[in-house]
């Protein structure tokens, strides 16, 4: 409960209002241990990146606007509908999912004819040839 509210809430719990809650059948110290049992045995390795947190980086890095950020967006929650997705990395899918939404607006954006540019590539680790194929 320690862990979880420290991570998912902006206003965690403090101890004392866990240890009431719990009606004082732990300590103070046994709580303290245990968070740092499991938290050790996780490595701190208590989530993973999203699609989302990926398609705001390379949108951003493509200059692209609202409308093609949606678009980009409407892909990836398609995207995980696909079960043979799930073994792709999140930032693969998020890179394709910016291509697709790219080529669809072609022309219509400042870098014309431009759809993986050397800024995309050098900070998703993909090249457009990795990619293009998949969208």
């Amino acid at each position: 409960m320690l862990i979880a509210g420290k991570y998912e809430e902006i206003y965690p719990p403090d101890l004392k209002t866990i240890l009431k809650v719990v009606n004082h059948v732990v300590t103070k110290e046994e709580v303290l241990k245990m968070e740092t049992l499991v938290l050790s045995t996780l490595q701190f390795e208590v989530t993973c990146p999203s699609i989302l947190r990926f398609l705001e980086r390379f949108g951003r890095l493509a200059q692209m606007n609202e409308r093609q950020l949606l678009l980009a967006q409407y892909f990836s929650d398609t995207a995980l509908l696909d079960c043979s997705l799930v073994k792709e990395k999140p930032s693969r899918v998020a890179a394709c999912c910016i291509y697709a939404a790219q080529k669809i607006f072609k022309g219509t954006t400042s870098q014309k004819g431009i759809l993986w540019n050397t800024m995309l590539s050098k900070h998703s680790s993909y090249r457009e040839s990795d990619i293009s194929g998949m969208a």
